[in-house]
C-alpha cells in the first residue's frame, strides 16, 4: 500500500484551481482562508523538502501546536509526505494548572521528538516548560515562508519501495472524558480505509462538505473541496450553517451535536418561511452528526429542510464511533425516528447499523476471557439483541496500537 498523499497529485491535475480547503474565521468581517488543490500539492511538496532537511521524516514524532489554516494543512500534508508523525492534542485548557498537569502526561508518554507551531504557542510550550526542553523546532512561519518558495519546482516522492499500510500517519489524542486520554495511532492504512468508507457512502468530487470532521484530511483525495467555520460547536448559529452551506452549494455536512440543535431550532423558528429556508438547503443531501445522539424531533426538523434528492431513507446520519475508530456505526433519519418510541419509553439509543468493514460484538460478563473473534459473534450467548456489555469492534478503520505502549 503506498502513501496515503500519493493520489494528491492526481487530483491536483484533475482539478488544479478547485478549491481544496476553505476555512471561515468569524469576526466583525468573516475572512475566508482557502487553498486550491494544485497550491495544496505543490506547497506541501515544498514544505516536505525542508522538514526532511532538517530531519522531521522516517517516523519522527512532532508535536503539533497550531490553529486550523491553510497553513497547517500544508505542515499535516508536508509530514504525511515525509514520514513524520503528528502528534495532535484534545482541547486542553493549559491556563489552568489541572490542564498543564494532564498536557505533561501526554508528552511524557508521547515522547516527542520535534515541534512545529506558531511563535506564541511555542514560546509558552517554553515559558511552562511543557515537554522535553530539547526538541527539533520549527516556526510554521517558517514553513510558510518554505513552501512559498519557487526556486526549486522539484516534487517530493514518498519512498515507493517500503508497504506504508502499517506505517503510523498521525497521532491523535482522546478527550480523556471516559479513561485517561490515550494516543491513538492512525497508520497509513486506516486513512485508506476512511477513504474507502466516503467512497462507498457515494462521496464525489462533485462534493462540496460543510463541517469540521475527523475525516477531513483525506478529502482532497476524493476531489471534495471541504469549507469550515473556525469556532466552538457552541458558537457557530444557526443562521450561519444556513448561510455557508447555501453559498457554498455545500451536498454533505458535518455537524456536532450542540451545532446541529442550533441548526433545528434556527429551522424551526423560521417555520413561517419554510418554502424559503427550503430553497436555501437545497444543496443539501447528507447530512452527519457525530459525537452524541439528538432527539428525534431535531432529526425530524432537519431532515424535512434537505434537498429533495437526498436519499430514499433519508439524508441526516447520527454517526457513532470513537477516537479509536471512526466511523463505526450510523442511524438514517427513518431508523431514528421509527425507533423514538423506544428510547421514550427508557429502552435506549439506536445506533444503527455497522459502516461497511466494521464488526460489532457486545462482550457480556461471561466474556472476559474469552479471545475475540468476530466471526462467531453471532453465534456467542450475549451478542445478540438484547444483550449488555462491552462494545467491541474490529476492522480496518479500528486503531491497532496506542502510542507509548
Amino acid at each position: 500500500m503506498n502513501n496515503i498523499l500519493d493520489k494528491l497529485s492526481s487530483m491536483s491535475e484533475a482539478f488544479p484551481d478547485k478549491i481544496a480547503f476553505a476555512f471561515i474565521r468569524k469576526g466583525k468581517k468573516n475572512k475566508t482562508d482557502s487553498i486550491s488543490f494544485r497550491e495544496l500539492d505543490q506547497k506541501s511538496d515544498r514544505a516536505a523538502r525542508y522538514l526532511s532537511n532538517r530531519g522531521f521524516k522516517d517516523g519522527l514524532v512532532t508535536l503539533v501546536l497550531a490553529r486550523p489554516s491553510t497553513d497547517f494543512v500544508v505542515m499535516m500534508y508536508a509530514m504525511l509526505k515525509t514520514g513524520a508523525v503528528p502528534l495532535l492534542l484534545p482541547p486542553i485548557e493549559i491556563r489552568k494548572r489541572k490542564g498543564r498537569a494532564q498536557l505533561r502526561k501526554i508528552l511524557n508518554r508521547a515522547r516527542p521528538e520535534g515541534v512545529i507551531g506558531s511563535g506564541i504557542l511555542l514560546a509558552i510550550r517554553r515559558i511552562l516548560r511543557l515537554g522535553p526542553r530539547k526538541l527539533r523546532t520549527i516556526n510554521i512561519r517558517n514553513l510558510r515562508k518554505s513552501s512559498l518558495d519557487f526556486s526549486n519546482e522539484s516534487d517530493f516522492i514518498s519512498k515507493k519501495e517500503i508497504d506504508w499500510t502499517d506505517i503510523p500517519a498521525l497521532v491523535r489524542y482522546t478527550t480523556g472524558s471516559t479513561g485517561p486520554p490515550k494516543g491513538v495511532i492512525y497508520s497509513h492504512g486506516m486513512l485508506h480505509s476512511l477513504l474507502h468508507t466516503l467512497e462507498s457512502e457515494g462521496i464525489t468530487s462533485d462534493d462540496v462538505f460543510f463541517g469540521r470532521s475527523g475525516t477531513l484530511i483525506i478529502h482532497p483525495l476524493i476531489g471534495i473541496s471541504s469549507v469550515s467555520i473556525i469556532a466552538k460547536p457552541r458558537n457557530v448559529t444557526g443562521q450561519e450553517i444556513v448561510e455557508t452551506i447555501s453559498n457554498w452549494g455545500a451536498t454533505a455536512a458535518f455537524l456536532s451535536p450542540p451545532s446541529a440543535i442550533h441548526l433545528a431550532n434556527y429551522l424551526e423558528s423560521h417555520a413561517e418561511s419554510h418554502h424559503q429556508l427550503r430553497a436555501m438547503l437545497k444543496s443539501l443531501t447528507r447530512i452527519y452528526v457525530g459525537g452524541e445522539t439528538i432527539s428525534a424531533g431535531f432529526v425530524s426538523t432537519i431532515e424535512s429542510h434537505l434537498s429533495e434528492e437526498r436519499p430514499t431513507r433519508g439524508g441526516f446520519h447520527l454517526v457513532y464511533g470513537a477516537t479509536e475508530g471512526f466511523p463505526l456505526c450510523h442511524a438514517k433519519a427513518s431508523t431514528i425516528i421509527e425507533t423514538y418510541p423506544k428510547t421514550k419509553s427508557g429502552m435506549g439509543f439506536c445506533l444503527g447499523e455497522p459502516v461497511e468493514g466494521i464488526r460489532i460484538r457486545v462482550l457480556s460478563f461471561e466474556d472476559n476471557n474469552e479471545q475475540f473473534d468476530p466471526s462467531i459473534a453471532s453465534e456467542v450467548p450475549g451478542s445478540g439483541p438484547g444483550s449488555i456489555g462491552e462494545i467491541s469492534v474490529m476492522g480496518p478503520a479500528v486503531y491497532s496500537s496506542l502510542i507509548g505502549q
